[in-house]
């Protein structure tokens, strides 16, 4: 039986953040700054039989978003306001 798991990660500055996560289970529960990063809690499972990419990535407030992606939550870290999104690849 594989158990859910809560996951956190760092997202990348000035470039995408790609995670490997169960086709199974994935979910996005928590954003926030840690550290002064935009970060993502996320649900999944231990000892995955398959898994797949997700790629996000965070933009400030004005800048362009991302075609084809969704928005999963917004963070400040410091001054800034950042908004992160999934990019949905092949859509």
């Amino acid at each position: 039986m594989n158990k859910v798991v809560v996951h956190k990660s760092h997202l990348l500055p000035d470039q995408d953040t790609i995670l490997e996560v169960p086709v199974e289970a994935f979910k996005i529960i928590h954003t926030e700054e840690q550290n002064g990063v935009p970060t993502v809690w996320y649900e999944t499972i231990k000892n995955p039989i398959m898994t797949n990419k997700v790629t996000l990535c965070y933009i400030g407030t004005g800048m362009n978003i991302p075609d084809n992606s969704t928005h999963i939550g917004s963070c400040r870290c410091g001054v800034y306001m950042w908004h992160i999104y999934q990019i949905n690849k092949g859509k």
